[in-house]
């Protein structure tokens, strides 16, 4: 008998269904996650819908010629920067800047380039030089004599010399070694607002919120950091009442974060890009005109930035601008940058192109407010008091953006200009000869590579030091050449007093170094020498330490020696020359 085991068709679809789940894989999870990143994508959206700032306003122009719109303060590969000058000034093409003002660090050894038409674009090489309190842009500075560093009124001193207009680079900046130590001594121009010193100071919620932003609307998303720089336009307003001193929006464009952005290493990032740094603010210059001569266009566009016949316009804000500042009286007329007469009855006038939000006016006296309309323009009228003027124009404040100005001019001065008359030190009452006529009282010192030595000469009525000094070696060696003298009796005066003359303009430093027993901490006080001999006299309360960690004035009780030093603080490695000195003596 046969027989066979067999299963009912519904039980086989059962066993057959069931292993089906066994070997099928698990719910394809693609759509989930599609789900996950879409929800992703419209939160990121909205995020930054929500953070996302203004669009910068239309301005409908009036008839008439437009301000020439260009940038100052720009670093490029030369320096610290990421873009080459044609690289550069093809970023300013597109941005719509007729001219650019290169800016690259330096010591002013290198002769600037020629001026050149570049995309279309004037380009004006410049300098800015770094000195032991802040840097200063240099604008018509040629070729220095000798490398230009050191103390910030050193500094000034040598570029008003040489013919340069000075202007005060990031002086309120976060940064100590970028922020200016006002050593009392004019200057031409300051920037009251620097694009690299604005972000400086932001919470960092601020900056992840332009960095997000930034890639939909990057002019109005860098002009975020821009609050108004009171403590820099308060600095500008004091020295203004002392003297003319331009005002400007100096760009400091790098095109670059992270890296040794500093010091000219490579950058991690290169942003904020040229052109949306030169779409968020610029300078502004009516009347002038440019005949694509680049030589004579660039003399044009540099005598009036030093005539402070400008206005910075943040554009990001609203463009493009325009904006007056006259005062009109009794036969005189002057524009922003100029200055009339004290005495007459004045009528100062204020206009702009103004777009949909109306903009607020305010006109300052010396640093105050005594005019405020809402429009597009303002009337003032003064009695002729010695004043000085300078107006803003602020925009309503839209969704949480900056109160930065969106227009500042230059001032109008009322009164005469107040005398740079350097401080004469008054005629010393005693003093201790160190050299006269006869046999030198000086030893040399010198690094190894360098040398130096030192003679008797004849002159006029007598001897006189003759020095000489060469400077080899590399600047890890600190080349220098000393020339010393015993520093006795020293305490019982307050200056040093000598004649002196070089072979070629030179700035040497003169220094006072305490015993070896207290460290041989050394004070210095350099100064300027030249073919024409002449008499200088030092107060010691001038001299500053040489490093840190040293009092702020010179022990005079612990000075042991005079020094006469030539060092690469302003003397080119490789270089020699000669200097001639005579009546030395300590003063009081």
């Amino acid at each position: 008998m046969s027989s066979s085991i067999g299963c009912a068709p519904s039980t086989i679809h059962a066993i057959r269904a069931r292993d089906d789940r066994r070997e099928s894989p698990q719910p394809r999870r693609a759509p989930v996650i599609r789900r996950i990143l879409a929800g992703l994508a419209l939160t990121a959206a909205i995020t930054v819908g929500v953070l996302l700032p203004p669009r910068s306003m239309r301005v409908t122009p009036s008839p008439g010629p437009r301000p020439l719109f260009g940038a100052v303060h720009v670093h490029t590969t030369k320096s610290d920067g990421s873009g080459t000058p044609d690289e550069v000034a093809a970023a300013a093409s597109r941005a719509g800047l007729s001219f650019l003002i290169l800016t690259d660090h330096g010591d002013a050894m290198r002769a600037p380039d020629s001026p050149r038409y570049r995309s279309g674009v004037l380009v004006i090489d410049a300098v800015e030089v770094s000195t032991s309190g802040g840097h200063i842009v240099a604008l018509g500075l040629p070729r220095a004599p000798y490398p230009l560093r050191g103390e910030p009124a050193d500094v000034l001193e040598d570029l008003t010399r040489l013919g340069a207009m000075t202007i005060v680079a990031h002086p309120t900046s976060m940064k100590n070694d970028l922020r200016w130590h006002d050593p009392g001594r004019p200057f031409d121009g300051i920037e009251w607002l620097n694009g690299d010193s604005e972000w400086r100071d932001e919470p960092p919620l601020s900056l992840v919120r332009i960095l997000l932003t930034y890639w939909f609307r990057a002019p109005e998303s860098l002009a975020l950091i821009m609050d108004r720089p009171a403590a820099a336009l308060a600095l500008w307003d004091r020295a203004s009442q002392r003297h003319e001193v331009v005002g400007l929006g100096g760009s400091d464009a790098h095109a670059k974060i992270g890296g040794d952005m500093d010091h000219g290493g490579p950058a991690a990032v290169h942003l904020p890009s040229y052109e949306q740094v030169f779409r968020t603010f610029s300078i502004g210059l009516p009347g002038v005109r440019l005949s694509q001569d680049a030589v004579a266009d660039a003399r044009v566009v540099l005598e009036a930035i030093r005539a402070g016949h400008l206005f910075t316009a943040i554009d990001a804000f609203a463009a493009p601008a325009r904006l007056s500042l006259t005062a009109t009286g009794d036969g005189v007329h002057a524009e922003a940058g100029g200055r009339v007469p004290a005495g007459p009855a004045l009528a100062l006038r204020a206009e702009l192109d103004a777009p949909a939000l109306a903009p607020t006016l305010t006109l300052y006296r010396n640093g105050a407010v005594v005019a405020t309309t809402v429009g597009s323009a303002l009337e003032y009228r003064t009695d002729g008091t010695a004043s000085v003027y300078r107006v803003e124009a602020t925009l309503p404040v839209r969704r949480g953006g900056p109160l930065a100005p969106w227009l500042v001019s230059n001032p109008i001065y009322v009164g005469p200009r107040q005398p740079d008359t350097p401080v004469v030190p008054p005629s010393p009452t005693a003093s201790r000869r160190l050299y006269t006529d006869g046999p030198s009282p000086l030893t040399v010192e010198h690094s190894p590579r360098s040398a130096g030595a030192v003679g008797v000469v004849a002159a006029v009525g007598g001897r006189q030091l003759y020095l000489r000094y060469a400077l080899g070696g590399a600047r890890t060696d600190a080349p220098f050449v000393a020339f010393a003298a015993p520093a006795l009796e020293i305490a019982g005066f307050t200056a040093v007093s000598l004649s002196a003359h070089a072979s070629h303009p030179m700035r040497v430093s003169i220094q006072l170094r305490a015993a070896a027993e207290q460290g041989s901490g050394r004070w210095r006080r350099s100064v300027y020498l030249d073919e024409t001999q002449r008499r200088v006299t030092l107060p010691f309360a001038e001299f500053l330490p040489v490093r840190s960690g040293l009092a702020a004035a010179p022990p005079l009780a612990d000075i042991t020696g005079l020094l006469v030093v030539v060092d690469t603080t302003n003397t080119a490695l490789g270089s020699n020359g000669e200097m001639w000195l005579d009546d030395v003596a300590f003063v009081r």
